[in-house]
């Protein structure tokens, strides 16, 4: 049975598109339709956080455009998006309806995946995760998700890195730095070359270490 839901995808199309093209096309095989929305007309006012009025404006705004659909469930791609929903933008505006991470959509279908995994990925790939989103308990469904994939050995690490993605620490390049460093030294210690990242500032941040050192970084 099919379900048909808003997919927002914030404002990072330009510069994830292959990412949101790939999360709309899994929602789509395991029954979930999707309208897309996504853009500056659709910003959850984060970015203007240092302004209380226009933050407010923005989050209205597109509380009230979710409305108009008259869908019941918008899943959300970004964290700070998903954060933002819960934490204000509800808060300046009533939402009739329900949010919902496309990690939980996906786990949720997992048994509808599962069978479309063929082709065996034979690689051991570490996790990337981090602390600070708390509103989706996000790496252990996306865990759950990797596992299903024939061939593929993921490692689950102790260490997570501050902040809810790597954008968050961008202001305090020490803090990235350090992260960065986190990541080469696991990949080693685990003797594998590949690190997967969830969120896309992660993958956007991290992926220059394939080329200073030879780590493939996939979402």
């Amino acid at each position: 049975m099919s379900e048909r839901v808003v997919f927002w995808y914030g404002c990072n199309a330009i510069r994830h598109g292959d990412i949101i093209h790939s999360a709309i096309a899994l929602l789509n095989v395991v029954g979930v339709e999707t309208d897309v929305a996504g853009g500056p007309a659709y910003c959850c006012g984060t970015i203007k956080d240092g302004n209380l009025q226009a933050a407010a404006g923005m989050a209205a705004r597109t509380v009230e455009k979710f409305n108009a659909t008259g869908r019941d469930k918008v899943v959300t791609w970004c964290p700070s998006c998903h954060r933002h929903m819960g934490t204000f933008m509800t808060g300046i505006s009533t939402a009739n309806f329900e949010v919902a991470h496309i990690t939980e959509m996906l786990h949720a279908r997992r048994h509808l995946l599962a069978p479309l995994l063929t082709q065996r990925v034979e690689r051991k790939v570490v996790l990337h995760a981090h602390t600070g989103f708390h509103e989706v308990d996000a790496y252990p469904l996306v865990a759950d998700l990797l596992r299903l994939i024939p061939g593929l050995e993921i490692v689950v690490t102790d260490y997570a890195a501050p902040g809810h993605m790597c954008s968050a620490l961008a202001p305090v390049p020490a803090a990235l730095k350090d992260v960065i460093r986190h990541c080469v030294d696991l990949t080693t210690a685990h003797g594998t070359d590949t690190l997967v990242t969830v969120f896309h500032s992660c993958q956007r941040l991290l992926c220059g270490l394939a080329t200073t050192d030879g780590i493939k970084v996939v979402n």
